[in-house]
């Protein structure tokens, strides 16, 4: 009972918000690295003479 009392995740909160944004930044980190870039598309115009 007596550790029930004492422990130190009373302490702590219990949503930790630093942890949270940790994993976020990673997560956009690795999907930036694997999604393949995007591929610009040029269009050319030709005007045509009558």
């Amino acid at each position: 009972m007596g550790k029930l009392c004492c422990s130190q995740e009373d302490d702590e909160p219990a949503f930790n918000l630093l942890g949270l944004l940790v994993t976020v930044v990673l997560a956009l980190l690795l999907l930036m690295l694997c999604t393949p870039p995007r591929r610009s598309v040029a269009v050319a115009y030709y005007p045509r003479y009558c």
